[in-house]
């Protein structure tokens, strides 16, 4: 044993050199083995929600859908208007303005990772989610997909919506960048805008969900801006979400955005949708040299660094279809619900009602009956099952109280409900009107019916009839961008305001008005008296101090309801503002203490708002912005205190002349309170000028693979960012990182980071010769990343240099060959068309590539499972040119064949078949295509179990003491294989899709040499076949 280890030692002397592997190196190697017809394959869809696979190199496509408040059922037309399948059904979660209304991180965080989940089983890899384009309008028609009208909120919103989408194995589209808000002429729209704006206001949410999100994914818009398309746009595309924020993943456009595939692409823009621009136009220019193919290999190394740092080249966990509208989906659905619900009136406390006490209740509107989820288009979610408030009403106090009537329609001249409506609230003691607006009338493509933000005519006509002969009215409306109700606020004792709040709707609502829960959301967005209140309908984004309440505050117009605005069953006092530190310099944080009291009798939530004044200068500035938010449950009778945080780049403002964000010295006024009109604590801090600094802070810790098995090789990466007031030109940075409080990697680079910008930087300095770490046990281990650890770098604040992560390790990559048996296993057919079509496609866990036979009669397909599996399931699904007879045959050695079923009538669809035939092989013949070009299958899947747990019968040891090494190991290297008493056995190379690469049989000796000169870079398995003893050992290696 000691003569082994020496031998050992002595190899690995010899392979001293260090190893560093990159992301870069990564991408360089895969885009070296690329065609150019493979690199702009990449770039252009294979239908029209998904990318290309590629099969030859295992490159998966993208696999997309919307939306904004969950899977989106790509057949949909964009409302509830025909009967679906329930493969189309998903849970419907409240919309975008409902989860800003909430004001409720750690919420939206949690609603997007079990959204997330949700697409995820849908087969989902890239949801086109979320939206970030700030509502300038309520009118505008995809205002419900709107996190509001404040940047401060979108963004933090925002940032938590894509962290939690990107906890799960998908990809989040922060989308339309930029300045889209009318939908009835987006696609002809000129928006003026300046830089300032762009840098400070309508693109401050996309610049921090790219920066403290880590964001994928960056979707173009459909409008021109400052008279360039924005998919065709330097200025948007390279300039600022590349070079300012450092963007570093792929951008897509719109679909159907682009108009000039030179120009998107030279632009930044990476892959064009719902057009084929890039597929036919640009490859004559690269063949003729007038396009550099530089601009080719730009953007398909950023699609791969996305596709590399997301899992979805390698691997990605699954997710089960029984979370879809599980149990955890249903809670959150109604947890959001019920924090969206935002209760603006209740004159003479009429609410909560007494469910115990009330005689009856006289539920009318158009939307009582009716569970309203979304307005019209591609966010419209068919859900699995839906509560609606009329429902939810009759479970809250039984249906013998309930006394209901439509009344009328959403939109409409129709009066005939009217007198059932007026004698049913006649005869009640309390009216509960329910209405609002629906996918008739907003939505994608579609700006509000009738041009006006009041609700519509009709609705406030019946509701004045109804509290004329019954005043203890409530009314709870429900719409996607805010209404007004000029004509009958004043009648109506009880307001309650829903944005379209999902499935469960109907149970908030009811346990809201019975008070069975205290509201405690706010308004996202500023709800006018009528629309002589709004700013200007025009594409000058200049012109309305950045819409809403800093319009409102500009103009000293008085809303009907100020954005934050919320009402609560129980009251809060604001006792005191403590400005920790109110004299500071330039670069240092602000630390303020607010104190408040719940000084009513019940418990409930307050959304503690902070705003903030800047200095007078020569810059144009809002009265006051939002610059920091807490929503908090305070028990009746607490008092607590809340600190809050004001760090430089919450107080940047964009200087034009320097091209460059920066702080304004002076005093700053500061105020708090429960809503933008209402902010009873107030004072000021003073920054001083003082010698300026950058502020370097990771915001993301990443690592590759992201989801890593025992034996892998990972290394990592951070994303840096500076939160400064100065650039940081070619300054030397170091970091290290720890995995269990153990050094395993380093930075060390010089870098170049501008005031506000981020870059991505490679771990790539060697600890111990190498600057990765081979997985180690199933688990999860705590990774933790230490920026500037020598201080080079002379910062405003060294105290936030470190960032920590978690990394989990996955079972061995062979458990995910458990859950598809047939993924990448061996298979045979009769034919194929041409080496596009190749039978192994069938079988690769791609989505997009297939097998397809040529014409020839006979046609069959085979499927070597290598092991027998007691079968529970067989799916095949078919391409376009499929089967309509054929026998499905299992067997156990390929000999003898027994039939698990016999189809005759295929539809080209997905076929399932259950079964419990233990077998190895299975196999498709007797085939009758329906069509003359042969048959094709896009994926040959079973499912079973283990017929025998090898490991239980000691036959297998996976990733045993056999000693491998050098591991990695370098191409055109030797590989040592050790162990004692490597006697008579016989040695094998697999990849990981268990095709054998290398054997040598009957070998002996301590020590085999195999020589790697046929192998490519990669992961193989090795296996030891010990002839004498009957048992195997088997041991992962990396071939760089």
């Amino acid at each position: 044993m000691k003569r082994l280890l020496f031998i050992c030692l002595i190899l690995l002397a010899n392979y001293s050199q260090s190893q560093v592997l990159t992301i870069e190196n990564k991408i360089d190697s895969i885009l070296s083995k690329m065609t150019f017809w493979e690199k702009l394959q990449q770039l252009y869809p294979y239908d029209v929600l998904n990318t290309g696979d590629n099969p030859r190199l295992g490159i998966p496509g993208f696999y997309m859908t919307d939306g904004p408040h969950g899977y989106r059922y790509p057949e949909s037309t964009g409302g509830m208007t025909y009967p679906v399948p329930t493969e189309a059904m998903a849970t419907s979660f409240p919309v975008n303005m409902a989860i800003a209304a909430t004001w409720d991180t750690d919420l939206a965080y949690r609603m997007a990772k079990s959204m997330g989940n949700e697409f995820v089983a849908k087969g989902i890899n890239q949801p086109l989610a979320p939206t970030l384009y700030l509502c300038n309008d309520p009118r505008n028609g995809r205002s419900g997909e709107s996190y509001g009208e404040d940047p401060y909120l979108c963004a933090k919103i925002g940032t938590a919506t894509v962290k939690g989408i990107q906890a799960t194995p998908s990809i989040a589209t922060i989308k339309s960048y930029i300045c889209e808000n009318a939908q009835n002429t987006r696609m002809t729209d000129t928006i003026t805008v300046s830089r300032r704006m762009l840098m400070e206001h309508w693109g401050w949410p996309f610049k921090q969900a790219i920066q403290d999100a880590n964001a994928m994914c960056v979707m173009s818009a459909y409008v021109r801006v400052n008279d360039t398309a924005a998919s065709h746009n330097y200025t948007l595309n390279t300039e600022i979400l590349r070079n300012d924020w450092g963007f570093p993943y792929y951008m897509v456009s719109d679909w159907g955005s682009v108009y000039d595939a030179e120009k998107a692409i030279k632009s930044g823009l990476d892959i064009c949708m719902g057009s084929w621009h890039y597929a036919f136009d640009l490859w004559p220019l690269f063949y003729s040299g007038s396009l550099p193919e530089s601009y080719l290999n730009k953007a398909v190394k950023r699609v791969l660094r996305t596709k590399f740092l997301s899992g979805v080249i390698d691997w990605q966990p699954t997710v089960p279809t029984n979370v879809v509208s599980g149990s955890e989906s249903q809670a959150i659905n109604y947890e959001a619900a019920l924090k969206s619900l935002v209760l603006l009136k209740n004159s003479n406390n009429i609410l909560p009602l007494n469910k115990n006490t009330i005689g009856s209740v006289a539920v009318i509107g158009p939307s009582a009956a009716i569970t309203q989820l979304d307005g019209y288009g591609s966010s419209y979610v068919f859900p699995t099952y839906t509560v609606s408030p009329l429902q939810g009403i009759i479970q809250k106090i039984g249906g013998s109280k309930v006394k209901y009537a439509k009344g009328c329609g959403i939109n409409d001249n129709d009066y005939t409900g009217f007198n059932d409506a007026i004698n049913k609230a006649a005869n009640s003691d309390v009216v509960i009107f329910i209405g609002g607006l629906d996918y008739t009338q907003e939505g994608e493509t579609l700006d509000r019916v009738g041009g006006s933000v009041e609700l519509p005519t009709i609705q406030q006509i019946l509701i004045n009839y109804l509290a004329s002969v019954n005043p203890n009215i409530i009314v709870v409306i429900e719409s996607g961008g805010v209404v007004s109700l000029s004509q009958c606020l004043n009648n109506i004792k009880g307001l309650i305001y829903g944005f379209y709040p999902g499935q469960e709707q109907g149970h908030a609502i009811a346990d809201v008005i019975f008070g069975d829960y205290n509201p405690g959301g706010k308004l996202p967005i500023t709800m006018p008296v009528n629309d002589s209140q709004l700013p200007p309908r025009n594409n000058n984004f200049n012109d309305d101090w950045g819409c809403g309440y800093r319009w409102f505050d500009k103009q000293s117009i008085t809303p009907a309801f100020a954005f934050g605005y919320g009402l609560s069953y129980t009251t809060f006092t604001y006792n005191s503002m403590n400005i920790l530190n109110p004299n500071v310099t330039e670069g240092e944080t602000i630390s303020i203490d607010i104190t408040l009291t719940n000084t009513g009798n019940r418990d409930g939530d307050e959304v503690v708002q902070l705003y903030i004044s800047h200095p007078v200068s020569g810059l144009p500035m809002p009265v006051k912005q939002l610059k920091g938010f807490k929503r908090v449950h305070i028990n009746s009778g607490q008092t607590i205190t809340l600190n809050f945080k004001l760090k430089p780049e919450d107080l940047y403002v964009y200087d034009e002349t320097t091209a460059s964000y920066k702080l304004l010295t002076g005093t700053y006024t500061i105020k708090a309170g429960g809503a933008s009109d209402n902010l009873p604590l107030n004072g000021s801090f003073t920054i001083m000028p003082g010698i300026h600094k950058p502020d370097l802070s990771v915001s993301s810790l990443l690592f590759y693979p992201p989801y890593p098995h025992q034996g892998d090789t990972v290394f990592f990466l951070a994303n840096v960012k500076n939160q400064g007031i100065a650039d940081i030109n070619n300054e030397h940075l170091t970091a290290e990182i720890y995995l269990n409080n153990q050094l395993i990697a380093e930075m060390d680079t010089s870098i170049s980071i501008k005031i506000g910008g981020m870059k991505q930087i490679d771990a790539h300095k060697c600890v111990l010769g190498k600057n990765f770490w081979i997985a180690d046990a199933p688990g999860q281990y705590n990774l933790s990343i230490t920026l500037d650890n020598t201080q080079l770098i002379d910062e405003t604040d060294e105290n936030n240099n470190v960032f920590n992560n978690i990394l989990t390790v996955y079972n061995s990559i062979s458990d995910s060959l458990e859950i598809n048996l047939a993924w990448k296993k061996p298979v045979i057919s009769s034919s194929f068309s041409d080496s596009s079509f190749l039978p192994q496609y069938a079988v690769d866990g791609l989505r997009n590539s297939r097998w397809e036979s040529d014409s020839a009669i006979n046609p069959f397909f085979q499927v070597d499972l290598l092991a027998p599996y007691q079968l529970s399931l067989v799916r095949i699904k078919w391409a376009d040119a499929y089967a309509n007879q054929y026998t499905l045959l299992s067997s156990i050695d390929s000999l003898q064949w027994d039939t698990i079923a016999v189809s005759y009538f295929g539809n080209g669809q997905v076929d399932e078949f259950n079964t419990n035939k233990l077998a190895r092989y299975l196999k498709l013949a007797n085939i009758c295509p329906a069509t003359n070009r042969g048959i094709s299958i896009f994926e040959f899947q079973a499912f079973g179990k283990s017929y025998q747990s090898s490991i239980e019968n000691n036959t297998v040891n996976l990733f045993s003491d056999l000693n491998v090494f050098p591991n990695p190991c370098n191409i055109n290297d030797k590989i040592y294989v050790a162990k004692n008493n490597l006697n008579y056995v016989n040695v094998y190379i697999c990849d990981l899709y268990g095709r054998k690469c290398y054997e040598e049989l009957n070998k002996n000796g301590n020590i085999i040499q195999i020589p790697t000169d046929n192998l490519k870079k990669g992961i193989y398995i090795i296996r030891i076949d010990d002839l004498n003893k009957n048992y195997s050992v088997f041991k992962k290696i990396m071939i760089i």
